[in-house]
């Protein structure tokens, strides 16, 4: 495997934005070519299986697991959703993410005071 591919998938781990791990592997890309570009590299199962098995066991050695993070991020959003409906939307958008929904690029929100909020909702 290319470094270049080490370095994506150890990105792609840490942040959890393809298009973002991409442009850290790829610091010489365009950022117009960085979601396609990463989006393709996950569809290769030597990448998918590398990315999941790390996965695992950052799972393993972690006492918090991917459901404990969904379900905190669901409280969050459940005890903000009134009081402060930005906080609600980022979890939402986080656990949306982390499941691998299929969503809009962006999403535009206009909050009770009239603060216009537009979220970047691309899974790449």
């Amino acid at each position: 495997m290319k470094l270049s591919h080490q370095k994506f998938i150890e990105h792609y781990i840490i942040h959890g934005n393809a298009s973002e791990a991409y442009s850290l592997a790829y610091p010489n890309a365009k950022r117009t070519t960085c979601a396609t570009n990463a989006e393709k590299l996950l569809r290769r199962d030597d990448i998918n299986k590398v990315i999941k098995s790390k996965q695992l066991a950052m799972e393993k050695k972690n006492i918090t697991t991917k459901e404990d993070i969904l379900l905190k991020l669901k409280k969050i959003c459940d005890d903000n959703i009134d009081a402060r409906p930005a906080i609600s939307i980022k979890a939402l958008e986080l656990m949306v993410k982390m499941q691998g929904y299929i969503t809009p690029p962006t999403s535009t929100v206009t909050t009770e005071g009239g603060e216009i909020i537009t979220i970047n909702l691309n899974l790449d």
